[in-house]
């Protein structure tokens, strides 16, 4: 069986004619396909009209070819709309003639057709025996003719249209084939719009799609008669996007290093142009700030910075002149408060003084915590704050040392002279009791007294003195002098003793002896009766000297008692002028005995 060949075209129609067609070949018609434009794809094992071809919409034409294989034709129009896509096989699509020739009648619906045809080894064998070999043939009419060689309609060339200068920013980066799609068009008489045949000769655009400059593309597009046409396209790349400054609107320096414009327009900002790269030029419009450093407040500053496109930015900030840094509390590191001569705080406080780099010290107090006046008069050591603060807000604060020194001694009251008799024991304990301390700061009792002199000679009339002292937690010592009189508020009184005095040629009886020992002063016994056991006073009465006596005495209880008795003979006194003897008389006795005596008391 016979094999024929199938083809596909694509024609831009709307509606289908069927061919009429005789059974014998008419002499050829003029063939309007140019094979120039027909080439083999192996991957589809086809062959196909590369580029449109031009025909009038609503007119019927027909395609033929030799049929050597069991082929399929395609044929649709540019806008879309298939009319062939069958197997030759199909009486309806195509007919077979009678030279092997296959013939298709359509009508297409726009001015441009492509035409495919299809069937294994179609491409092999269109490239090895060529158009003029098959006989490819479209040709006006409902009526296959016999092969006539291809005869262009119209010798005229193309024509480009659209604007010859095309002006794009840097960022489009539009490839050129999108820029010739979108603004370039091609039209030929008899091909009609060859739009899509339009070739890229000469481009200097591609690679340069964001770097500004001009460059000139030439296009070129063939009709199928083999016409030429050029078109000179020029691309601007324009860079009208303005470069950025990149930095804080707000920058805040220190008054006390106020770095120049330019540092902080270095350290701050940053100057870019995203066509140029890196920009280091800039230029300063407004600024308020360079005169003023030492100005607290904030300070315009305008720069401006322009790109290799003269494209400008311009960007206002402000710089803050601040003061950060905190004032500075003069004075000494520790005070001392004498408890004697308390200070007040406006006193302390005035020892020191605010200092600061930018407010004035008038314009500054110090100020210390509410409780500063409670320590004042408490001994010790004790930490006080100071605070102050500038025009800024910035604070200090400071740590100073009170020491509180107590120098005032505790006191000692009471009585200050003391006067008694000799005959008194004197209570130094009772006597401390009796007096009164106290302290400023510290708590002492009569505990806390201690005697540091006592020059009392006890039992001895004169004047002495004891002196009291006591000591504060701070070692302040108090002293309080007592005045200690003795006295000798005794009288004197008659005594007796056991001594009797007889003068020689006077004479003493037993009844003398116990009537000086019933008067003795003094003597409780008050014997009644009297017994001379032992003396040796009666062998010697006229000769002085001393003797004893011992009597045994009874009183009227019966009670004895044994006394020993010293007699005493001795010469009688002499008036020395008339050198007459005087007799003594004492204690009512006229015997010239001496039994009494006056006692006076003494301290030890």
């Amino acid at each position: 069986m016979k094999k024929i060949l199938v083809l596909s075209l694509t024609f831009l129609v709307c509606s289908f004619g069927r061919g009429l067609h005789g059974e014998d070949s008419v002499p050829g018609g003029k063939n309007i396909l140019n094979p120039a434009i027909v080439e083999t794809d192996r991957e589809t094992d086809s062959f196909r009209t590369t580029s449109p071809l031009a025909v009038e919409a609503g007119t019927p034409y027909t395609f033929s070819m030799i049929a050597v294989y069991q082929n399929d034709i395609r044929i649709a129009s540019k806008d879309g709309t298939i009319h062939i896509d069958e197997n030759v096989s199909d009486p309806d699509v195509c007919l077979e003639l009678d030279d092997d020739r296959i013939a298709c009648t359509f009508t297409p619906t726009s001015e441009a057709i492509q035409i495919e045809v299809s069937e294994d080894y179609a491409a092999q064998y269109y490239s090895h025996h060529g158009a003029d070999e098959i006989e490819l043939q479209l040709e006006e009419g409902e009526t296959a003719t016999s092969y006539a060689p291809y005869e262009a309609v119209y010798p005229s060339d193309p024509e480009f249209s659209g604007s010859g200068l095309f002006v794009m920013s840097y960022e489009e980066a539009t490839p050129i084939e999108d820029i010739v799609a979108e603004h370039i068009t091609a039209y030929d008489e008899i091909d009609g719009d060859l739009s899509d045949e339009i070739v890229i000769a000469e481009d200097a655009y591609t690679g340069n799609e964001d770097a500004v400059g001009e460059y000139p593309v030439r296009l070129e597009v063939s009709d199928s008669s083999g016409n030429t046409a050029y078109f000179d396209l020029t691309i601007i790349v324009k860079d009208e996007i303005p470069p950025k400054i990149e930095g804080p609107s707000e920058i805040v320096v220190d008054v006390d290093e106020t770095p120049s414009l330019e540092t902080i327009i270095e350290e701050h900002f940053h100057f870019y142009d995203d066509h140029d790269g890196i920009i280091t030029d800039y230029e300063i419009i407004t600024d308020d700030y360079s005169a003023k450093k030492d100005v607290l407040g904030a300070k315009e500053v305008e720069i401006r910075v322009t790109d290799e496109s003269e494209n400008e930015t311009e960007k206002l900030f402000t710089i803050d002149i601040v003061d950060v840094t905190p004032p500075v509390i003069e004075g000494p590191e520790a005070i001392e408060i004498l408890l004697s001569d308390p200070s007040s705080l406006e006193e302390i406080l005035s020892l020191f003084t605010p200092e600061d780099n930018h407010t004035p010290t008038a314009d500054m107090e110090i100020t210390t915590s509410a409780d500063i006046e409670d320590f004042l008069y408490i001994a010790g050591e004790h930490t006080m704050h100071l605070y102050t603060e500038d025009a800024s807000g910035n604070q200090a604060e400071r740590e100073v040392s009170v020491i509180v020194i107590d120098d005032v001694p505790p006191v000692i009251g009471g009585m200050a002279h003391m006067r008694i008799s000799y005959t008194e024991s004197l209570d130094v304990d009772a006597l401390r009791e009796e007096l009164a301390v106290s302290d400023n700061h510290d708590t002492l009792t009569t505990d806390d007294i201690f005697i540091e002199t006592n020059t009392v000679d006890e039992g001895e009339v004169g004047v002495y003195e004891i002196v009291f002292a006591v000591k504060d937690a701070a070692l302040n010592k108090a002293t309080h002098k007592v005045v200690i009189e003795i006295i000798d508020d005794v009288p004197p009184e008659f005594g007796f003793s056991d001594e009797i005095v007889v003068t020689t040629g006077a004479s003493l009886s037993e009844e003398d002896i116990l009537a000086h020992l019933r008067n003795r002063s003094g003597d409780d016994f008050e014997p009644v009766e009297m017994k001379v056991l032992e003396e040796d006073y009666s062998d010697n009465k006229d000769t002085p000297g001393d003797y004893s006596y011992i009597v045994e005495l009874r009183n009227e209880a019966g009670e004895n008692e044994t006394r020993e008795l010293t007699i005493r003979v001795s010469e009688p006194h002499e008036d020395k002028e008339n050198n007459i003897p005087v007799p003594i008389a004492v204690g009512g006795l006229a015997l010239g005995v001496l039994t009494g005596f006056v006692i006076k008391r003494k301290f030890r």
